[in-house]
C-alpha cells in the first residue's frame, strides 16, 4: 500500500464518519439507530466480500445460500413478532417491492457484486460499497426530500475524494 492510498482510506473512513455522524447532529434524534443497523450491516458485508474469496466456493451459491438461510429464519419471526406493513399496503405497492427488493436488491444487484469480487479484487469492491451510503444520501434528495446538511455534505465529498485515492487515482499536477 502506497502512502496515498493509505491516505485515501483515511480520508474515506473520516467522509462515512461525517455522513453517517452527520445524523447525530443534523436529522431526527434518533437517526443512530439506523446508522449503527447500516454500521452492522457494513461489516457483515466486509466479511462476506472477504470470505467469498478465500472459502473458495462459487459466489452464485454463496448467495443462494445466504438468502435461503435468511428467509428460513427471519420470515417467521417478523411474522410472529411483527405487523407486517405489506397486509396493509395497496398491492400495486407490494408488487413495486417485490420487484425492487426481491428482484433487483435481492437478486440482480447481489449477483453482480460477488461476481465482481474475484474480477476487481475483494479490496477494490469493498471500496465500491462505501458507495452505497454515498448514492443512498444523493438519491434522497429528489425522492424523498431530504437534503443533507453541511456535515453530510461534506461527508459525501470526502468519501468520493478518498475512494478514488484508495484506488490509486491521481490527478496529474503540471509542474509551471
Amino acid at each position: 500500500m502506497t502512502s496515498w492510498r493509505i491516505v485515501g482510506l483515511v480520508v474515506l473512513m473520516a467522509g462515512l464518519l461525517m455522513l453517517g455522524g452527520g445524523g447525530f447532529f443534523e436529522s431526527n434524534p434518533n437517526a443512530w439507530k439506523g446508522d449503527l443497523l447500516f454500521l452492522s450491516a457494513a461489516m457483515f458485508w466486509g466479511a462476506f466480500t472477504v470470505s467469498i474469496r478465500y472459502v473458495e466456493i462459487d459466489p452464485l451459491y454463496a448467495v443462494a445460500v445466504v438468502a435461503v438461510l435468511s428467509m428460513v429464519t427471519f420470515s417467521p419471526l417478523y411474522f410472529i413478532f411483527f405487523d407486517p406493513a405489506m397486509f396493509h399496503a395497496p398491492p400495486l405497492d407490494n408488487l413495486f417491492h417485490l420487484f425492487y427488493q426481491g428482484i433487483l436488491v435481492g437478486g440482480v444487484a447481489v449477483v453482480l457484486f460477488t461476481i465482481s469480487i474475484p474480477v476487481l479484487g475483494p479490496a477494490r469492491t469493498a471500496l465500491f460499497m462505501a458507495m452505497v451510503p454515498v448514492f443512498g444520501t444523493l438519491l434522497g434528495i429528489p425522492i424523498l426530500g431530504e437534503v443533507p446538511g453541511l456535515i453530510e455534505s461534506t461527508g459525501v465529498i470526502l468519501v468520493i475524494l478518498g475512494m478514488l485515492a484508495a484506488m490509486g487515482l491521481r490527478v496529474p499536477l503540471r509542474n509551471r
